[in-house]
């Protein structure tokens, strides 16, 4: 069987065609599909404030910070940011209207990287007041 072509072909219609070829040949055994690399995932939450961690050029790092309620008063954390943008790459980021925090960042060169988050109070009922403060939390993030 002969499969005509454009005189236009990117990379994936090639690999197509390829495919087509092999499998319509008499005989001929299926090639492997290639799979990509799924990329590792570094899980960070509330209570990984204060460590050091690993990754490697490629993994993602996901942040997941909760907030919590009480009585007249919501913890909100705020957007989780790296200090260098050129070991982490922030690729998504933002907050919950119960007060998480949540970010998604790819590990985009070698060195190392903090990810801090800060975490105030807000009123929720009239009346009451808050402590003055904020919580900080930090992770170093080594990328190698």
């Amino acid at each position: 069987m002969t499969v005509k072509t454009a005189t236009v072909l990117t990379a994936s219609t090639v690999l197509v065609l390829s495919l087509v070829n092999t499998a319509l040949a008499p005989g001929a055994a299926a090639a492997p599909a290639a799979r990509p690399a799924v990329p590792n995932v570094v899980p960070l939450a509330d209570n990984d404030n204060g460590r050091t961690v690993t990754a490697s050029v490629g993994d993602q790092v996901s942040v997941r910070l909760g907030g919590t309620t009480g009585v007249g008063e919501k913890w909100v954390w705020d957007v989780p940011k790296a200090s260098s943008a050129d070991v982490l790459s922030r690729v998504v980021g933002g907050t919950t209207p119960s007060g998480d925090g949540q970010a998604v960042f790819v590990a985009a060169g070698i060195g190392a990287s903090a990810i801090t988050a800060h975490e105030q109070c807000v009123v929720t009922s009239p009346g009451m007041q808050c402590p003055h403060g904020v919580k900080v939390w930090q992770v170093t993030v080594s990328v190698q």
